[in-house]
């Protein structure tokens, strides 16, 4: 009765908000407000859901796939940080200077920009002041940012909550209504089984019905090996080796949505234990050691605790994890990989929209130049 009582008050809630979103859609779409565009390659990976669709895993993926060819930076907002405008990332940056995802993305590819700014088109601009060789910017979040035009947007959603079954903010979880989607140019269906059968992609691709321009893709969460938190070594554990000794394992995450980690867990754990905190959590003194004492009421001859990378980060900044906890404490990197032989194929459309683009700039510049 309750459920059904909300339901009904977040239903006007909902109209209300989505017609605020649909007037300043349609100012951006008849050139009422403005879009700029840079003399640079800008993709743009986002979503039209609140919560975990993969985009940071996503960004990497491309990060990988052009840091050997093209000049490029990464521009985020920061999520959840504790400073406002633009800021460059560094190896001594705090995840509260500037959120827990950028932080990561710069320790793992150091050779590249990584900038925060709640502005993208502020960032943008810095960014090309300050590193005028720049080639592609990949902008993280960015699908609802319509005061940048992207030469390239790419659309993620959720396997288990397509878009197309949700509904908007407050009532479901949708930034703006779903006939928005039309404005990617890639629809990515993230964390989908990497076993998906033929027939279940196009019951998938019948649903979401993409347009002509637009491609679909599915995409998969790969597991990595378990490293160690207070080193960041490779731990020298496996997760078979995690079933051989019969351990109980405390999984901890901040995260949008724990149940495809936990599931995976939980197939070679002898019991798991989840602890779930919000997405972009920040852990507290307090917090480790409510952790710990839920850790030690495991079986005490085999435990360790698994996290999330981007939990990692956020959990060394709160104390001194090796004075807390022994040393079976490992997080577990995630990448993506495309289901099928879909992989080539998108990695050219990414690399060939590039290098036209590259080259559509030098050829107006010797125009302008004449």
């Amino acid at each position: 009765m309750a459920t059904n009582r909300l339901k009904f008050l977040l239903r006007p809630l909902s109209i209300l908000f989505g017609l605020v979103v649909m007037i300043r859609n349609y100012l951006f779409d008849h050139n009422m407000l403005r879009s700029v565009e840079f003399p640079v390659s800008l993709i743009s990976v986002g979503n039209i859901t609140v919560g975990g669709t993969g985009k940071t895993p996503h960004i990497e993926y491309l990060a990988r796939l052009l840091q050997d060819r093209f000049r490029i930076a990464i521009l985020s907002r920061g999520y959840m940080r504790s400073t406002t405008g633009f800021i460059l990332a560094s190896d001594h940056s705090a995840s509260t200077e500037i959120g827990d995802e950028p932080l990561q993305m710069k320790l793992k590819f150091p050779g590249i920009v990584v900038a925060v700014d709640e502005s993208r088109r502020n960032g943008i601009e810095k960014i090309m002041e300050q590193f005028p060789e720049t080639e592609v910017i990949l902008l993280d979040d960015a699908f609802q940012h319509r005061w940048v035009t992207p030469g390239l947007s790419l659309l993620l959603t959720d396997y288990s909550r397509l878009f197309t079954r949700d509904y908007l903010l407050p009532f479901g979880r949708l930034r703006e209504q779903r006939y928005n989607s039309r404005r990617a140019d890639i629809i990515i269906v993230s964390k989908a089984p990497s076993n998906l059968s033929p027939i279940d992609r196009r019951l998938i691709e019948g649903e979401i019905t993409p347009l002509e321009h637009q491609l679909l893709y599915l995409t998969s969460i790969e597991y990595g090996e378990l490293r160690n938190i207070h080193s960041d070594d490779a731990s020298g554990i496996s997760l078979s080796d995690i079933t051989e000794m019969g351990s109980h394992v405390l999984l901890l995450t901040g995260i949008a949505n724990p149940e495809p980690m936990r599931r995976y867990i939980d197939g070679y754990s002898a019991s798991t234990t989840l602890m779930s905190f919000s997405d972009h959590h920040v852990y507290t003194l307090k917090e480790l050691s409510e952790i710990k004492r839920v850790y030690s009421s495991l079986p005490s001859e085999n435990r360790c605790i698994i996290t999330t990378e981007k939990d990692s980060f956020r959990l060394r900044e709160a104390g001194d994890l090796r004075n807390i906890f022994d040393d079976n404490f490992y997080y577990l990197p995630i990448t993506v990989t495309f289901n099928n032989t879909e992989q080539e194929k998108f990695n050219n459309h990414i690399i060939k929209y590039v290098e036209k683009d590259r080259a559509n700039r030098f050829i107006s510049k010797v125009k302008r130049d004449k």
